[in-house]
């Protein structure tokens, strides 16, 4: 009888179907719906209303939510956080984070998705890109407007002195592929970002072909405050295979990229002139791309004092257009 009237069953339905359930209970095998059928005069179209009204309400009855609606703002925050500082969640980061803070309730498969549906004004689900691939995103005009200064530009410039240079690291981006991150909704795929961490483990090597063939020595920055007093004894010839600058972070800066300028790519320009008996004062030309360290002031200047004429890669078309990518650095 306990179990019978288990659920305080109020209506005919009810107690129809806390009858059918103790039975069921008590007697697994029999065929429990004929003797419910029986008790209360019904025929078996009715009892099988009964059975799926019931199944219905059960499943539209929401489980306890795990966390308080003050959790998951709180919860909502720090993914947009994340998002906002560069390093957002996976589903799957995002699932062992909940765990560390919250080791009495770890999430259950499903939780995530049912969180985004609550709060799908404040948070989604989205692919992210890798910050590096906005390189990829060039417009049509700037690499038109690129290629029209190159050419007068280089208009009657001799191939010996048409020069690229270029910066290139002993590592590359680790895991640098799309994502699927947690984000704010109002993120768009297009602006769906994140950034990749360096190893720290950086050198750079500057190098410098021309468009005839020839180059001249590479400046390379290494992540040291002093170099070696043997560093030279092994063969390798300072100032002729190579310029040798220490750097806090292994980067090349504005300063490292001046002098290298000053030592190695304009005493070579004038060698260039020697050797093809040009005019002393022919200009030349540097394909270069946009980094910041390449455009101080007092590198600009010495240039122009050289004779020296830049021409600047458009924004993220280096894949495209800088021949040391495609050639030396590949």
């Amino acid at each position: 009888m306990n179990d019978i009237t288990r659920g305080n069953p109020r209506t005919r339905d009810d107690q129809i179907w806390a009858l059918q359930r103790a039975m069921k209970e008590h007697s697994p095998q029999d065929q429990t719906y004929s003797k419910v059928c029986g008790v209360f005069s019904l025929d078996k179209n009715r009892f099988g209303e009964i059975a799926r009204s019931e199944r219905i309400e059960k499943r539209t009855i929401a489980p306890a939510r795990k966390f308080t609606t003050k959790q998951e703002d709180a919860f909502v925050k720090e993914i947009q956080n994340r998002y906002n500082e560069g390093y957002p969640f996976t589903q799957a980061i995002y699932t062992e984070w909940i765990q560390k803070d919250h080791p009495q309730k770890s999430p259950i498969h499903g939780y995530i998705q049912s969180l985004l549906a609550r709060r799908s004004r404040d948070i989604k689900s989205q692919i992210a890109r890798p910050l590096q691939r906005l390189r990829f995103d060039v417009k049509l005009e700037s690499a038109a407007e690129y290629k029209i200064k190159l050419m007068e530009d280089m208009d009657g410039v001799p191939a010996c002195l048409v020069a690229n240079t270029d910066e290139s690291g002993t590592q590359e981006y680790v895991d640098s592929h799309p994502v699927e991150i947690l984000c704010p909704a109002l993120i768009t795929a297009q602006q769906c970002r994140y950034k990749v961490e360096r190893d720290g483990k950086l050198v750079s090597v500057l190098a410098c072909i021309f468009l005839n063939g020839d180059s001249c020595a590479p400046g390379i920055v290494v992540k040291r405050q002093s170099l070696d007093d043997n560093i030279f004894d092994l063969g390798l010839l300072n100032g002729q295979d190579a310029v040798i600058y220490t750097s806090k972070k292994g980067y090349m800066t504005g300063e490292t990229f001046f002098m290298w300028i000053t030592d190695v790519f304009v005493p070579f320009i004038k060698q260039q002139c020697i050797k093809y008996k040009l005019r002393p004062i022919r200009e030349a030309v540097l394909l270069l791309d946009g980094l910041g360290a390449h455009f101080k002031d007092e590198t600009l200047q010495l240039l122009r004092t050289a004779h020296i004429k830049f021409a600047q890669l458009p924004s993220h078309t280096s894949h495209a257009y800088q021949p040391l990518d495609l050639t030396t650095f590949k």
